[in-house]
């Protein structure tokens, strides 16, 4: 799901979705931060119809929250 989101978004934007999933019609996104949850919000209407088409299935509701980045984990140390 996350890769049809991010293909559907301008590239600047898509760098910034950082989750997506779809369930019973409600489309929900994780953004990086609230400004760019805002950009989403008015850039989300034009790439709902190609997320609906690749996913097969309509979007009746989008979800939009502020997540926090996955951060990389530190390898592990051996004892």
């Amino acid at each position: 799901m996350l890769a049809h989101v991010k293909a559907a978004l301008p590239a600047e934007l898509a760098g910034e979705v950082a989750s997506a999933g779809l369930d019973q019609g409600r489309l929900s996104l994780g953004v990086t931060s609230a400004a760019w949850a805002n950009r989403l919000r008015y850039a989300i209407d034009a790439a709902r119809e190609p997320i609906a088409t690749a996913c097969g299935t309509a979007i009746e509701e989008v979800r939009i929250r502020v997540v926090r980045a996955a951060r990389p984990r530190p390898p592990a140390t051996q004892a």
